[in-house]
Order: C-alpha cells, then structure tokens, then sequence
C-alpha cells in the first residue's frame, strides 16, 4: 500500500489509522472540500420559491454543478477506496483460501462421522421399538394375568396372589411407557458422543425443500403469504409496475414527477 496514501507531512504522531487516514484525505483532497464549501454556500442565494424562466435556468445550472462536484467527489472516493479494497481482496483470498482446505476436509469427514451416526441411530430406534413392542405384549399379559386373579378370589391366598399380580400389572405399564418415550427419543439423543478430547457430536434433524423441485407455476403463493419478507414483496410490486401494471389491490401506484438535471 502506497505510503502516501496512509501519511501526511502535517499529521501529529499519536493518531489512530482512521484519524491519520481522514486528515490525510483532507489534505490531498483540498479541492474538493473548497468545491463543496462554496457550493453549500452558494445556496444561500437561491430564493425560496421560483416565479421566473431566468431564475429556474440559473437554479437549474447551480444544481448541475453540484451533481458534477457530488460525481468527481464519488470518482475520487473510488480511486481512493481502490487500494483498501484490492487490500481487503488479498487478505480474503489468503486466508479464506486456508479455511476452505479445512473446511473441505471437515465436511468429508464429518460425511463419514454423519452415515456412521446415522446408521447406528437407525439400529437404535429399531432396538428401542422392539423393546416397546415386547413392553406392550408383556403388559397385555401381566393385565390379563392380574384380571384372571381377581376374578378367582376365593380365600386369603388368593387374595394376596392378586394383589401381587396388580403390583405386576402396574410395573409392566410403566415399563411399557418408558419403552415408549425411549422409541420415540430424537436422533439427537441416539446419536450424541463425546470424545475422549471433549468434543460432543449428535446428529441433527431439520426440515428443508429440494430447490431443483422449485415450480414457479405450481407454487401456492397462498400458502407463502404470510412469510414473503417485505423486501421481497416491495420487489414484485416494483417488477409489476416495470412491467405496465398500473392497479394492485393492496398497494398504492401513482404517477410521480420530479425534475431530472442532465
């Protein structure tokens, strides 16, 4: 980067980058600053209100001139702003250049951690399912073997056999429910590990739409209403209009006219 561009003979030692920057900018850019100021000043003689063609005409010129200074002050913003940016290209480059080496190798092996997590969560649900279904027929049988009791109540054996046989019942309903929660635990929560350093790792599982399906003619736009941001929305009015639309319930169009200075 250019010295000249960062220093300036006038600058005082204990200033930060953008302060030195700023003054430097001053000082190699005078001229644009004394074409502002006089400019800004020359309004003051334009009047409030325009009732004639000469007056229009020279107020016309004077915005002309302030359009031309705003167009060489943006030129030179450009230019200045040139080397901080080829700057700013070089250090992206460089270090995204890294990320994306190690990034990329993450991606492969985190692609091989995902089928191995995905596989072992899959034998898991399969486990806990069949465990909630032997839940299932082992509490059908303890409420029969517990209804089957209670039905031969006969003396005070049978009575605690009974008894014992509810107590079992019970377990098993329990047991039966836990199963339950079990089989329908998250792929998260089948698939979290921790290393040995400390990492944790689970899968993770969203909801998300292929875009190569995207039909713009079969889309509900209905349907999307209500989560179009309003950027997006501003953007189809403004493309509607391009295009000659001239009504639209739900927005105002209008004709707008203002002076253009060429």
């Amino acid at each position: 980067m250019p010295d000249d561009v960062m220093t300036s003979h006038n600058e005082p030692d204990n200033l930060t980058t953008a302060e030195a920057l700023r003054l430097n900018l001053e000082d190699r850019h005078g001229d644009i600053l004394k074409r502002r100021d006089d400019l800004v000043a020359a309004f003051d003689r334009v009047p409030e209100s325009i009732d004639n063609d000469e007056v229009e005409q020279k107020a016309t010129d004077f915005i002309k001139q302030c359009k031309m200074a705003s167009k060489n002050t943006n030129a030179a913003r450009v230019a200045e702003k040139e080397v901080f940016l080829e700057g700013g290209r070089t250090v992206d480059g460089y270090f995204k250049a890294i990320s994306a080496d190690l990034d990329g190798v993450a991606g492969k092996a985190n692609a091989l951690v995902t089928t191995y997590k995905q596989a072992k969560a899959k034998a898991e649900r399969e486990a806990r399912e069949q465990a909630e279904r032997e839940a299932r027929e082992a509490e059908a049988e303890a409420k029969r073997l517990a209804e089957e009791a209670e039905a031969n109540i006969q003396d005070e054996g049978d009575l605690e056999n009974a008894v014992e046989a509810d107590e079992a019942r019970v377990a098993a309903k329990n047991a039966a429910a836990e199963a339950k929660q079990n089989a329908e635990a998250k792929a998260a929560d089948l698939s979290r590990s921790r290393s040995d350093a400390g990492t944790v790792s689970s899968l993770t599982t969203r909801w998300v739409h292929a875009e190569d399906s995207l039909n713009r003619d079969a889309l509900d736009l209905e349907a999307l209403r209500q989560h179009l941001p309003a950027l997006a929305l501003h953007q189809a009015v403004r493309g509607f209009v391009k295009a000659g639309g001239r009504e639209l319930p739900g927005v105002r169009i209008y004709e707008k006219t203002e002076n253009v200075v060429r």
